[in-house]
């Protein structure tokens, strides 16, 4: 008879340990990512026997992302076990992440789903943890990013000439946004509402689940580029990670591994809701021409040329070898 994953973990690596893990992300309240580590906290409590505990802050309640990426490097796990954020925020702590911003590097959702499982995903991970940094589980996937407008239609490249477009922090997602002849703006999400009603800024690079769900009322206008995909990684620091003993980090990979691939399915089903809801709204996403598709991936061409031999041309060309 099979033993259970908890006791087959504990039988080869020692005890579970006891232990909490506070988790930090500030994508909204029941999105794909909040929801995905909720079932998941619900899963680790039930298969160490309630021996970790896993909180989840959401909405940037405990930390926005750059500041929970900031405190869990610097207490090196002590106030911050973990934080759920998109490449975005972790460029800064360790440059290959980068390969995740950049623009129509990933042909599908399939492809981008599974890149940590890929060999440049591997050398992703390694140069992470080299900078002290474990990616655990896998890619909760977000969608699609878009680019969501108050100010106008975005039907051509011309339409984003200068626009103040939200970024969201990453120095190549910024660069993106200057070659397409706008400028980026860098505010947390919890801010952005309030910030895309003031003009502060005038469009944002956002997903259909928060154009459904949070901008809507605001931002009139959208464009899917097909650019860039966005997922959230899953992150803890390294020393605090290695402290723990073998059963223990097995538990914590596989419950979340399962937790995040079981997502998958929930989010198409929930992009379908929040696209068919949009139109209700009258909120559609354009799709761009062949020839103004072309003339997007022409400007940021440039943007790759820059960024590839600093994330790592093996990463890069290995990801664009696994392209389906």
């Amino acid at each position: 008879m099979a033993l259970p994953k908890a006791a087959a973990a504990q039988s080869s690596g020692g005890p579970i340990e006891t232990l909490t893990i506070r988790v930090s992300h500030e994508a909204p309240v029941n999105f794909i990512n909040d929801l995905t580590l909720k079932k998941w906290a619900d899963k680790i409590k039930e298969r160490s026997g309630g021996k970790i505990t896993v909180q989840v802050f959401p909405a940037g309640q405990l930390f926005n992302d750059s500041d929970g990426m900031q405190t869990l490097v610097t207490s090196q796990g002590a106030t911050l076990q973990m934080v759920s954020t998109s490449a975005f925020y972790v460029e800064p702590y360790g440059i290959a992440a980068g390969a995740f911003e950049l623009p129509y590097e990933f042909a599908s959702q399939r492809q981008f789903r599974g890149a940590l499982e890929t060999a440049p995903g591997r050398l992703v991970s390694k140069s992470l943890s080299d900078n002290g940094l474990i990616v655990i589980g896998d890619i909760i996937d977000l969608g699609p990013l878009i680019v969501v407008s108050a100010k106008r239609p975005l039907r051509t490249l011309a339409d984003m000439h200068g626009l103040k477009v939200r970024n969201l922090s990453g120095q190549i997602t910024a660069d993106a946004i200057r070659a397409l002849g706008a400028g980026p703006v860098d505010i947390s999400f919890p801010q952005l509402p309030l910030a895309m009603s003031q003009g502060t800024v005038d469009a944002a690079v956002a997903t259909y689940l928060a154009w459904n769900a949070v901008l809507s009322d605001i931002a009139m206008y959208g464009v899917d580029p097909q650019m860039w995909k966005v997922g959230y990684l899953q992150l803890v620091q390294r020393d605090w990670w290695n402290a723990l003993n073998a059963s223990t980090r097995n538990l914590i990979s596989s419950t979340l591994s399962d937790e995040i691939r079981g997502s998958w399915a929930v989010l198409d089903a929930m992009l379908s809701r929040a696209k068919h809801a949009l139109a209700g709204k009258g909120r559609e996403a354009l799709t761009l021409s062949a020839n103004d598709l072309g003339a997007w991936k022409r400007a940021t061409a440039t943007v790759v040329e820059k960024w590839e031999p600093k994330i790592g041309r093996d990463i890069v060309q290995g990801f664009r070898n696994t392209r389906a």
